[in-house]
């Protein structure tokens, strides 16, 4: 598990690779501090680091998410409901 830090800065390499089940996408993570750099064979695995590294909690479901009360989904430019991150990484 990484060490937690206040801050960390990573320079992140992401690459789609072919496989027997199809392609893939790939990603290492090198610690600007450090220069150590970490394998990724899958997203999952790169956000796991980087959640455990923030010691932050699994993500919610989507539907729980926005099943929060006082919360209002956010919508795209054709009005349709979204949920992606705010720049300060809320939903």
């Amino acid at each position: 598990m990484p060490e937690r830090r206040p801050h960390a800065v990573y320079i992140l390499s992401l690459w789609e690779a072919q496989t027997e089940a199809g392609p893939v996408w790939r990603a290492w993570l090198q610690d600007s501090a450090t220069g150590e750099r970490q394998g990724f064979a899958t997203l999952d695995e790169l956000c796991d680091y980087l959640r455990a590294g923030a010691r932050l909690p699994e993500p919610e479901s989507p539907a729980a998410a926005t099943e929060r009360p006082g919360r209002e989904p956010r919508r795209d430019a054709d009005h349709e409901a979204v949920d992606r991150p705010r720049r300060d990484g809320t939903l």
